[in-house]
């Protein structure tokens, strides 16, 4: 903990995180009450948070509007944002962002001359619009056949080894010899990139990779096995499975005489005999019978139990439970030399945001959820 996230530098915590955003609240001019900013550092002497406002309408053509607005305010004129106004700040920045860079000039040209090369190099008759249209459908199609988490996971698993040789793949003079013999190097400068260790070889990076194909190839060929259809309860049908209308009219028939027996104020019993007749009738194949002394049948046999075997506990769900899990212990506990610090882990797990602390909860309740199955 440094002197600059202390209460005297600090007094409402808003620094804590970086790129807080906070609502401005309670001040003299309306148009400022109700924005959104973050902030950028705090004054003891002054008392104040600097924040910044993003541009409203930031266009290329004006330099001035891409800035956005430094204030000073006091700490009773700031709030910390709610989740919904975060998710709505981050949305406007990137729609602001995105529209900036549909508008730079420089942009559109870099993106006609990356569709002109792309066009190129397709056949002829065939634009980089019919790909993506088919690329599209193709996406849907799997997502139909095999489910979305599969389909997802798949892509994954095809895109990653391309995205690492990606300088490779696309040079001047791509060869995919090259790319082969530079990815083992290219993988490890990737995991040393994400993880923050330094201490593995080539040799150990593609084990990883190797790992990792396993795991994922093992949830891809897992069948989904969906929960079997309940056992067929009573019910007036034939058996063929049709229902059948003369049957039916015995049921009426049959409650019909007992609905009568009690109205008349017969005693128990009395229309006995009149059931035994319609019971002991074999105009109906499958008759009423049979259907109520199906327990007593010696020739009846239960349904087999559902086979739910086979489901595996490990899925994609799990893989990204146990990423969330490794990525969060990272980032809190380990130090710039790569090596684990508890006290440094159990200081930042208290200033945990409660969106970031929700999600490794779910994450562990994931995993011990495995075991407690």
């Amino acid at each position: 903990m440094t002197d600059a996230n202390s209460d005297s530098n600090d007094p409402s915590g808003f620094l804590k995180s970086p790129d807080q955003v906070v609502k401005i609240i309670n001040t003299a001019r309306d148009d400022l009450n109700g924005k959104l900013a973050t902030v950028l550092s705090f004054s003891e002497t002054r008392n104040r948070y600097t924040i910044a406002i993003p541009p409203t309408n930031p266009t290329p053509s004006s330099p001035q509007s891409q800035q956005p607005s430094a204030l000073s305010l006091k700490p009773s004129n700031l709030q910390t944002a709610s989740l919904v106004e975060k998710m709505k700040f981050r949305s406007i920045q990137a729609r602001q962002q995105a529209q900036m860079l549909y508008n730079d000039p420089r942009v559109r040209q870099q993106f006609q001359s990356a569709y002109n090369n792309f066009q190129n190099k397709l056949p002829r008759g065939v634009k980089p619009e019919y790909v993506a249209y088919g690329s599209v459908a193709s996406f849907l199609c799997l997502i139909y056949f095999f489910g979305f988490m599969k389909t997802i996971l798949a892509f994954s698993i095809f895109i990653m080894p391309l995205v690492v040789s990606a300088p490779d793949l696309l040079s001047g003079n791509p060869d995919l010899r090259v790319a082969a013999r530079n990815f083992p190097s290219r993988w490890r400068s990737a995991i040393v990139e994400m993880t923050g260790f330094t201490r593995i070889s080539n040799r150990m990076a593609m084990g990883i990779f190797a790992v990792l194909v396993i795991m994922c190839g093992k949830v891809l060929v897992t069948p989904n096995v969906r929960p079997a259809a309940p056992p067929s309860t009573f019910s007036a049908s034939t058996s063929s499975g049709t229902t059948s209308s003369t049957q039916q009219m015995k049921y009426d028939e049959i409650y019909k005489l007992g609905f009568d027996d009690a109205k008349s104020d017969n005693p128990y019993g009395h229309s006995l005999s009149s059931v035994e007749e319609m019971l002991s009738s074999n105009s109906v194949e499958g008759s009423f019978d049979d259907d109520l002394n199906w327990a007593n049948d010696p020739n009846w046999t239960p349904p087999p139990p559902s086979n739910h075997q086979g489901k595996s506990k490990f899925g994609f769900g799990t893989m990204m439970a146990l990423f969330t899990l490794f990525r969060t212990v990272k980032d809190l506990g380990f130090g710039p030399d790569g090596s684990f610090n508890l006290q440094l882990f159990i200081a930042n797990f208290k200033m945990l945001d409660p969106m970031r602390l929700g999600f490794l909860g779910l994450s562990i309740y994931r995993l011990v959820s495995i075991f407690l199955a």
